[in-house]
């Protein structure tokens, strides 16, 4: 009889129609929640049924779900039950893929019936956990290298997350130093420390223009956003980037005191995942008050118009200077070579006093004009595609040089190469008032400036040449291989990314989904898998070239960076480059993992062979796409 018993239990949760029939599911409430959904199509009638199953999952689990101190809601008891009600609806039909189904009447009047063991509740909440920790382990990764957009984002949407939790306190995790942490308690005090650490310091202020430099407990801010208060109300997201930022005020602004906020909670990108989307718009929100930091444009004029005075100072040179010796760029580039084990010194260049001059006195006359988008004076430093590059980039959006006084050059090859020149570039809409980006210039044989770039991060920059085992030219030009690659995408020069991509380049993209499958025993499962779109090179361009007429901009960032050579004798040009892509557009966002396996034979003209987007791991390796798989 117990085996009979068991047997039957079985094919119930296989939702068999033909071993039980609804009416008994329905009797059956000590085992089974269940929920109804009546429309036209059966389609409709399913979402509908889906929706009161988790109405009334809620009633089944709300007198077990806790809330967190800044949760508490006044109304007494019918508010709270309601608001516990509107967080188990956070858990969509991807969620709650282990569910069983019943068609109870077929169209054109349908009728669906929805159904789930009481014992699989806790796997809801357990797939969900899944999400929270990986949320704080990719905060952490940003965390570590100061792209506190990212870890701000990941740590804080983690936290609503765990808000829906049944008991937050419960989950807990380890951070890179081998701590454990409760993450409901752990994650705003987290958030709010790392924001005192930010300092901004005013840099200099022309013309309602604000610089800033933006640093945490010394060290440059990779990247992070902000908005600010002009006075009169705040402003889009701004974006810095190692360390630069700005402020734009209005005309004839007066003000002592700039109110500065950290962006954390980036509403504006909650579409980019439709589960954190759900639950950001129920969870309440979680104020970290050093998100806020006053910046005083009256002390920092004085400061600055003290420093223009001491440099006004005639010097006194009681000691010569020594002497110091001479070297060719090729030395100094050979050096690098040997001794760049901290990935930098190759972007970081003391040259001999003539390298590089005409490059120098051409991008000075170059930085001066930015301002001014219709002037032609200084095309004739420019190769003709140089100068239609350099034409798109200064209209990506309104162009300002923030600085040049820390330009540096480096050959590679036989061209030389002007690094970091942060410019920011303003919009008119979107979300986003203003990026800030390191422009790099690139002067040919003749000294033409033939290519415009953005330029990498400082920390994506350091982790390639981190390969020193690499030759010092390969690692240039996989920098100068994905600065290409991104600038092209921002510009939307759509004739040169086809004319990268290989003819018969494999384009995938795998998209994480979840379905219902019956394992051996006859049981629902909860599986995830991927499904993989493979497009021609054709059908990739197509599908851009729709992208770009939809955007105001696109804004791609690169992190986490690996790189991989192919390694084999007939194969040495050949690397695969996994990174962490952001993506930003004017109404559109999304973050996952990009693989390309570039051919850099000719640098020139390089070649990608394959380029995979993952927005997860392939649950059936257990791991993002790399060159192995190709």
């Amino acid at each position: 009889m117990k085996n009979l018993l068991a047997s039957l239990v079985a094919l119930l949760v296989a939702g068999s129609a033909c071993a039980i029939s609804w009416e008994e599911i329905v009797s059956r409430q000590d085992i089974y929640i269940t929920g109804v959904g009546s429309a036209e199509t059966e389609d409709e009638a399913d979402k509908y049924a889906l929706a009161d199953l988790l109405s009334q999952i809620s009633l089944s689990v709300s007198t077990d779900m806790e809330l967190s101190e800044d949760e508490q809601v006044s109304g007494g008891i019918s508010d709270t039950k309601s608001y516990f009600q509107q967080k188990i609806k956070t858990f969509t039909q991807a969620t709650l893929s282990n569910t069983g189904k019943m068609v109870l009447k077929q169209e054109p009047d349908a009728k669906v019936g929805r159904y789930i063991e009481r014992s699989e509740i806790n796997k809801i909440f357990e797939q969900r956990k899944k999400k929270i920790l990986e949320l704080y382990g990719e905060g952490q990764r940003a965390e570590q290298n100061l792209h506190f957009d990212d870890a701000f984002r990941r740590y804080y949407w983690a936290l609503s997350l765990l808000k829906t939790m049944q008991h937050p306190a419960e989950t807990e995790a380890t951070d890179l130093d081998g701590k454990k942490h409760t993450l409901i308690t752990y994650l705003p005090e987290h958030l709010n420390d790392l924001m005192k650490g930010i300092r901004l310091e005013v840099t200099d202020i022309n013309d309602g223009i604000v610089d800033l430099k933006l640093s945490y407990h010394g060290r440059p801010v990779s990247s992070i956003d902000y908005s600010y208060n002009d006075g009169r109300s705040w402003s889009l997201l701004t974006s810095a980037r190692d360390g630069r930022g700005e402020i734009e005020l209005y005309a004839n602004a007066m003000i002592d005191i700039v109110k500065v906020r950290f962006e954390y909670m980036y509403r504006s990108q909650k579409h980019i995942d439709p589960e954190v989307q759900q639950v950001l718009e129920v969870v309440k929100g979680k104020t970290v008050k050093s998100a806020y930091y006053d910046l005083s444009l009256k002390q920092a004029k004085a400061q600055l118009a003290e420093q223009k005075q001491q440099a006004a100072l005639p010097k006194l040179d009681t000691l010569e200077a020594p002497t110091q010796p001479q070297t060719t760029p090729a030395q100094t580039i050979a050096g690098q070579a040997d001794n760049g084990l901290d990935g930098t010194s190759a972007l970081s260049t003391n040259i001999s006093t003539g390298f590089a001059k005409n490059e120098k006195e051409a991008l000075q006359k170059i930085v001066k004009a930015v301002a001014y988008t219709n002037d032609t004076t200084i095309k004739r430093y420019f190769t003709d595609e140089g100068w239609d590059i350099y034409t798109r980039l200064i209209r990506y959006g309104k162009a300002r040089v923030i600085s040049s006084d820390d330009v540096k050059y480096e050959k590679v090859g036989n061209e030389i190469v002007a690094r970091s020149i942060p410019m920011s570039f303003s919009f008119k809409s979107g979300v986003r008032k203003s990026f800030v980006e390191n422009v790099v210039f690139t002067f040919n044989e003749q000294s033409l400036i033939d290519n415009v770039t953005f330029g990498l991060g400082e920390t994506t920059t350091k982790d390639i040449m981190h390969h020193s085992r690499w030759p010092l030219l390969a690692r240039q030009q996989i920098i100068m291989f994905l600065e290409n690659y991104q600038t092209a995408y921002a510009l939307k020069r759509l004739e040169y990314i086809e004319s990268i991509f290989s003819d018969d380049a494999i384009i995938i993209i795998g998209k994480v989904v979840r379905k219902l499958e019956k394992d051996g025993d006859g049981q629902y499962v909860n599986n995830k898998y991927v499904k993989r779109t493979q497009k021609t090179k054709k059908e990739y361009i197509s599908d851009l070239r729709h992208c770009f007429r939809q955007q105001e901009f696109v804004n791609i960032r690169f992190s986490d960076i690996e790189v991989q050579s192919a390694g084999c004798k007939d194969c040495k040009n050949l690397y695969g480059i996994q990174v962490k892509q952001d993506y930003y557009s004017s109404t559109y966002g999304d973050t996952g993992f990009l693989f390309l396996l570039a051919d850099l034979t000719d640098k020139d003209r390089p070649i990608i062979r394959v380029r995979t987007w993952q927005e997860e791991p392939d649950p059936e390796l257990n791991r993002y796409y790399s060159i192995e798989d190709f």
